[in-house]
């Protein structure tokens, strides 16, 4: 092979045989540029293809600052109880069953009684036997302890009977024709049947309230009274008014964990119903509205409005963006975006207010990858809500 004529070969990448032609060499070069040409083209149509983003025009309205629970609180109800048997004996009668609406005093279980109800008849007659005889032949010491006897023997066969002790409904029962109970000492010493479970759980849901923890920080801009929303983890899109009633007086120290403290917030309900639901209403919010069954125990959590600016300007909250102190918006004039600073007032998770930097009508950009964002850049824009800037 002649020098240079290796490299004459091995041109673009590859051997070429020593005999290869001209010809031949721009043939091949000429399909490797037809190979690779749709490829260039859609790098060069990818390059100048616009960003697209989706912005919020801003406006005035209401905006409210509130204060959220750190993690989701619980329903609960105004009373609850666990009863159980105050003597030992075995489950002659059950009345009802879980979920049944029961009034104060009504039997909820029996138990087996039938001494407990033969002395009270003996000593009835005793009584009763002793009040007929003859003033002179009876002393008033006679009449005492026939009385005494007979009072005592019906208090021992109301114990064998479990009552409600309010009116409520029953929330748990693990009373079982035929078992035997060992009574309320066996159950306050962890012995014995009933010792881990009361017999009936009872609760009364005629006031429901949440209990749920807020931030140490937060715990100054709260007081009694102050309007609250619960948001229930079971039932979607749905938003009950209660008020604040109760401020913890202490600050959880627990090594770990967070400084919070509880807040008891009532659930506003109006012209109750047997079966658990109700109209609930607030003064400041929305007219009354039918609402869906609460359950006790549900999860909850509670936004405390501790203050509203209304008709003000607004854009979604998680459209601002900070740099330190600063805090700032891109917004879409014409075609490209601009970055804007701001200052802002009062807030929440959704909304919040900017007394200065922006003007009503204003496009601002909602939640994108603020690195794709840059001063001047060529963008296409699509008109939002704020409900597309919370997810």
């Amino acid at each position: 092979m002649t020098e240079g004529g290796w490299w004459n070969g091995f041109r673009d990448g590859r051997r070429l045989p020593p005999h290869a032609k001209p010809d031949m060499i721009s043939l091949m070069q000429n399909r490797r540029v037809l190979f690779f040409l749709p490829f260039l083209m859609g790098l060069i149509t990818l390059g100048c293809e616009k960003l697209e983003v989706t912005v919020f025009r801003a406006r005035k309205g209401l905006v409210e600052s509130t204060v959220t629970s750190v993690e989701a609180g619980v329903v609960e109800p105004w009373r609850k109880a666990s009863l159980a048997a105050s003597v030992s004996g075995r489950i002659v009668r059950v009345y009802h069953e879980e979920g049944d609406r029961v009034s104060a005093g009504e039997p909820l279980v029996e138990l087996e009684n039938d001494l407990e109800r033969l002395r009270v008849e003996e000593s009835a007659k005793d009584l009763d036997r002793l009040r007929r005889v003859r003033d002179d032949l009876v002393t008033q010491e006679q009449l005492d302890r026939a009385d005494f006897a007979y009072r005592r023997a019906q208090v021992d066969h109301e114990r064998t009977n479990v009552r409600a002790t309010f009116a409520g409904v029953v929330a748990k029962t693990n009373a079982r024709l035929g078992e035997m109970v060992f009574g309320s000492m066996a159950l306050a010493m962890g012995t014995g049947r009933g010792g881990s479970d009361p017999l009936v759980y009872l609760i009364d849901d005629s006031r429901l309230f949440v209990e749920a923890e807020i931030d140490e920080s937060d715990l100054f801009r709260v007081s009694l009274d102050q309007p609250v929303k619960v948001s229930l983890g079971g039932i979607e899109r749905t938003t009950l008014q209660a008020k604040v009633i109760s401020i913890s007086p202490t600050v959880s120290t627990q090594e770990g964990e967070s400084r919070t403290a509880k807040i008891k917030s009532e659930i506003v309900r109006s012209h109750p119903h047997p079966d658990g639901s109700s109209l609930a209403a607030s003064g400041d919010g929305p007219p009354a509205q039918q609402v869906p069954l609460i359950r006790v125990g549900m999860s909850a959590d509670i936004e405390i409005l501790v203050g509203k600016a209304e008709d003000v300007l607004q854009i979604p909250t998680t459209a601002i963006l900070e740099r330190g102190e600063d805090k700032h918006v891109f917004v879409v004039r014409g075609s490209k975006v601009f970055r804007q600073p701001i200052t802002v007032g009062i807030g929440n998770w959704d909304m919040t207010e900017v007394r200065s930097g922006l003007s009503e009508g204003d496009l601002v950009v909602l939640p994108t990858d603020a690195k794709l964002l840059t001063e001047g850049l060529d963008v296409k824009f699509v008109i939002g809500t704020s409900r597309q800037s919370a997810r």
